[in-house]
């Protein structure tokens, strides 16, 4: 199994995730992880996250496009903005999601997502303050 590098920073990691998502690559998606997402807290082993994702993702989801748009840092906090578009169990969708990031002794890892409406690409993307959309818990998805 490849290890995740440990350096990588949070655009060019949320890079890795999506082409790992379309690659059906969920190893890198697990370790890409930070240990207290919704991920890892779901799924305590990685085993136990490939099992689910050989029973419930592969073939269940395609991102068909994506775009990584603006980036910000703040500290060990990290919010990278990207527009995606993908097929859910034939069903294609195309949203807005804010990623947001924590620095640990294992680099940049993923800890959450909103997922918001494409209306948003109305503002320029640099000027968007990521960290206030997570004020709504409603758009956090995972």
């Amino acid at each position: 199994m490849k290890l995740l590098s440990t350096e990588l920073p949070p655009i060019e990691l949320m890079q890795l995730r999506f082409t790992a998502q379309s690659e059906g690559d969920f190893v890198s998606i697990y370790q890409s992880s930070h240990r207290l997402s919704t991920l890892c807290r779901s799924f305590p082993t990685l085993q136990s996250y490939l099992d689910f994702a050989a029973l419930e993702l592969c073939g269940q989801i395609t991102i068909t496009a994506f775009e990584l748009l603006a980036e910000q840092l703040f500290g060990k906090k990290a919010y990278v903005l990207c527009k995606v578009s993908m097929t859910v169990q034939n069903v294609s969708e195309t949203f807005i999601e804010v990623a947001q990031l924590q620095r640990s002794v294992s680099g940049w890892r993923f800890l959450h997502c909103a997922r918001l409406p494409i209306s948003l690409l109305s503002t320029e993307p640099d000027s968007v303050d990521m960290r206030q959309l997570f004020s709504d818990p409603a758009a956090i998805v995972y």
